[in-house]
């Protein structure tokens, strides 16, 4: 419902703006930026975990462990990698340097596009 929403405020924005070329008084200064995160995570191992090709199956597996199901464990695997994280870094021309920089990252089903 949300998405319908924000779909609705952009169709009605869009019109409103097409075709514009003159420069936006506020237009952004924006530059692509990344970020090597390390993480070490110290996971599950489970002796009957779901098909990773199957949906119903993740979900069934997850739906039974939330319900307090405890799935059987044959222990822990301790997971270390370092991951990249980019995205784009805009700062507005009218704003002078803060000490604070707020990050914000999509959820597991997008990209940096969003």
């Amino acid at each position: 419902m949300l998405l319908h929403q924000v779909v609705s405020l952009l169709g009605l924005a869009l019109p409103a703006t097409a075709g514009r070329s003159e420069p936006r008084p506020h237009a952004s200064r924006c530059s692509q930026v990344s970020f090597e995160v390390p993480v070490s995570s110290q996971n599950m191992v489970f002796t009957s975990p779901p098909d990773p090709n199957n949906g119903t199956a993740i979900v069934d597996f997850m739906v039974r462990t939330w319900k307090g199901e405890a799935p059987a464990t044959d222990g822990f695997t301790t997971v270390t990698d370092t991951f990249t994280i980019r995205g784009t870094y805009c700062v507005p021309k009218n704003v002078k340097a803060k000490d604070t920089l707020e990050v914000l990252i999509h959820g597991i089903t997008y990209n940096k596009t969003m």
